[in-house]
């Protein structure tokens, strides 16, 4: 399957552990842990897609709140 999307160009969107970004992320829940750093990216719950520098999908993650 990697190999058919790299065929055609479409490339993975790092989450995980990455600060949350609306352009490329949609924050599916949110939580609350004084822990964690403001905004990170602790789940990715669906994996997002870019083909030719444009969003084929969303990834679907948690984010933390403080």
């Amino acid at each position: 399957m990697n190999s058919l999307f790299s065929e055609y160009g479409v490339k993975p969107i790092d989450a995980l552990g990455q600060i949350f970004d609306p352009n490329l992320h949609e924050a599916i829940s949110i939580v609350e842990d004084p822990k964690l750093d403001e905004d990170t990216i602790i789940e990715e719950i669906a994996k997002g897609y870019i083909i030719s520098g444009k969003i084929l999908k969303y990834s679907k993650v948690c984010v933390s709140k403080k």
